[in-house]
């Protein structure tokens, strides 16, 4: 007879010994729009509660279908205890979360740990010996939420089992499912249980290249990050002797106002691998790296934000001396240009930002370094003329609309610098740095 929970007769817990098949399938029948209705919910309350923290994994979900449940139980009662008086089936209800990276999969084991009564958690694929092969996947067996089993008419000790996987590891389940489980591998089978350990190792490994990938890139952007500001900083170092300094604009982060988030958008992008070199490995408490383009990168960048610009620029020069892609050369040489200028070297700065846009005349951010420099030396039509073009490129370029903005300023020309200023909090209205900056040119213009 099925097991009664609350007045209600249910298939994911079966009184023993194992009733007839039919009616076991009658019950199921009866019960799967509530089971299916349950699963739903859940699976909608799990996309939003991963999407609120940053994470899009893919979540599907099933019910499991009769015949595979009376396989199970029928499976299960012949290794069960004479004496065993039920059993449950905790993986009628199964979901499924499917991430890009293996990071991911810890961050959802916290958010799991933290909303949902967990009551079992298995760690399939860590038996394995080396030489075996089999998929690695985390398996959370999770009580649904009372809220949702009592609006599907459900009781409350309803579990559902929920995996937790790569979209390798869940490449990897679907293959073996079909070649291992779903056949019957003979003694003389062990040629192709070397190939599929071999094929399970490439994958294992695979996954774990695509994280470094990942951590490598956090930390480039993060040293890119920082190097955002250089150029403004510098050239307060240099020029702000003025108004603008006593306005307490001289301690300016960035002409964004500490927006760390403002990274250059074609600055150290991955393009097939960073376009620099051939592997990614990032730098750990000083330990020895092989020496790829990649790693150099990386090296001049701490150099440069360290405030070592001979090194950097050294670094920067082994680089150049490669073979690449022109818009990659174009970066390399605006982040040497900029080196070049905080170490007061403004000839070669100039030279490395005219060589950026000999090989992309499109670059508006070298355009607008360049513009920089020009206006630090005195050059101011050769200043102007660069930012004019930078922002004839990209319209939205706020650090062009803000300096343009400063060098009208300088020369006299409040009504322009007024109107480039509005244009960049136009762009970036939070800047603390064109709010203060708008503030004095009125100051001027009422004056006048």
């Amino acid at each position: 007879m099925l097991h009664q929970g609350e007045d209600k007769v249910t298939i994911h817990k079966v009184d023993l010994p194992l009733p007839e098949r039919w009616k076991l399938e009658q019950e199921y029948r009866r019960l799967r729009p509530k089971y299916d209705e349950a699963l739903a919910t859940l699976q909608a309350r799990l996309r939003v509660e991963l999407t609120a923290v940053g994470l899009d994994p893919t979540v599907k979900c099933r019910v499991k279908s009769f015949d595979s449940c009376f396989s199970k139980l029928v499976r299960r009662v012949r290794e069960l205890p004479g004496s065993q008086r039920s059993m449950e089936l905790t993986d009628l209800l199964g979901v499924r979360v499917v991430c890009p990276f293996l990071e991911d999969i810890g961050r959802i084991e916290l958010e799991l740990r933290e909303r949902y009564d967990v009551v079992e958690v298995e760690r399939k694929g860590s038996k394995y010996a080396f030489h075996e092969f089999g998929y690695d996947s985390i398996h959370y067996l999770i009580r649904v939420p009372h809220e949702i089993a009592e609006r599907c008419g459900l009781p409350d000790d309803v579990s559902c089992e929920l995996q937790l996987r790569t979209i390798l590891q869940d490449a990897w389940a679907e293959v073996e499912h079909q070649l291992i489980y779903k056949a019957h591998f003979s003694p003389l089978d062990d040629p192709l249980r070397r190939k599929l350990a071999a094929l399970n190792a490439n994958l294992s490994l695979s996954d774990t290249i695509f994280q470094e990938i990942r951590d490598y890139q956090r930390e480039l952007q993060g040293e890119l990050a920082k190097r955002r500001g250089e150029l403004w900083r510098e050239y307060h170092r240099i020029a702000d002797n003025g108004e603008l300094e006593e306005e307490g604009d001289a301690d300016a982060h960035n002409a964004h106002g500490d927006r760390t988030d403002s990274v250059p958008q074609d600055e150290g992008r991955d393009r097939g691998n960073g376009g620099y070199g051939h592997s990614a490995t990032s730098l750990r408490n000083g330990q020895e790296i092989a020496e790829t383009l990649d790693n150099l990168l990386l090296q001049a960048l701490l150099a440069h934000n360290r405030k070592e610009y001979h090194k950097a620029i050294a670094i920067y020069d082994r680089l150049l001396e490669h073979e690449l892609r022109p818009e990659v050369e174009s970066v390399i040489c605006a982040h040497r240009g900029m080196a070049f200028f905080a170490d007061d070297r403004y000839g070669q700065a100039i030279d490395d930002f005219s060589r950026a846009l000999t090989v992309t005349p499109d670059n508006a951010k070298a355009l607008y370094y360049r513009g920089v420099v020009y206006r630090v030396v005195g050059r101011t039509s050769d200043a102007l003329a660069d930012l004019d073009h930078c922002l004839d490129l990209d319209p939205y370029h706020f650090d062009g609309a803000f300096a343009r903005a400063q060098l009208y300023y300088e020369l006299g020309d409040y009504v322009r610098a007024l109107r480039d200023c509005e244009r960049a909090l136009e762009i970036v209205p939070e800047s603390r740095e064109a709010l203060k900056f708008r503030k004095l040119i009125s100051n001027r213009v009422y004056r006048c």
